[in-house]
């Protein structure tokens, strides 16, 4: 059965949409930032690899067990603009290949866009997505360094709960 694309998604300021080639300046923007990339499990890639990754997800298929798909998280209504559509960031959707009801998110931010509520509105919208696809329970997954930041920080923690999730930390299961 093949299911209709889901995405575009409009959040109040966000879209969360397929990534494209077009964005590779913006994605090597925060996806080569060490202070970004240190929270996160990928590592900076060079111009070619970023497109070649930005074409795969282009038409990568969503909800796949067992297989990661990125998702752009785009500015919608901004104050300025030139930053309409703009790519911030994205999100990364994975489906438990044993158990296809459980889904794990994560998400990397341009650190302009950080702190502005912005990636908690779109893994609420990325969330939503998933539980209307089949119910899938969702967990946000965080590196071991960055788990204790989500514990102290309460940001990241009224976010994870604004979103309904599940904090997982690096060895722990649903």
């Amino acid at each position: 059965m093949h299911l209709p694309e889901p995405l575009p998604i409009a959040t109040a300021r966000t879209t969360l949409r397929r990534l494209s080639t077009d964005d590779v300046a913006a994605f090597q923007a925060y996806r080569t930032d060490p202070e970004v990339g240190r929270w996160q499990g990928w590592s900076p890639m060079s111009g070619s690899e970023a497109l070649a990754f930005l074409a795969r997800m282009r038409r990568a298929p969503l909800f796949v067990p067992g297989e990661w798909c990125q998702v752009g998280i785009a500015l919608r209504s901004p104050a300025d603009a030139e930053d309409e559509g703009r790519l911030i960031g994205d999100i990364g959707l994975g489906v438990d290949p044993a158990d296809p009801g459980l889904a794990q998110v994560g998400f990397s931010m341009h650190r302009r866009w950080q702190g502005h509520g912005l990636a908690a509105e779109a893994v609420e919208a990325a969330c939503a997505l998933l539980f209307e696809h089949g119910g899938i329970l969702v967990g946000i997954h965080a590196n071991a360094m960055n788990a204790e930041r989500v514990r102290r920080d309460r940001t990241y923690r009224k976010a994870a709960d604004d979103a309904g999730l599940l904090v997982i930390e690096q060895g722990q299961h649903l």
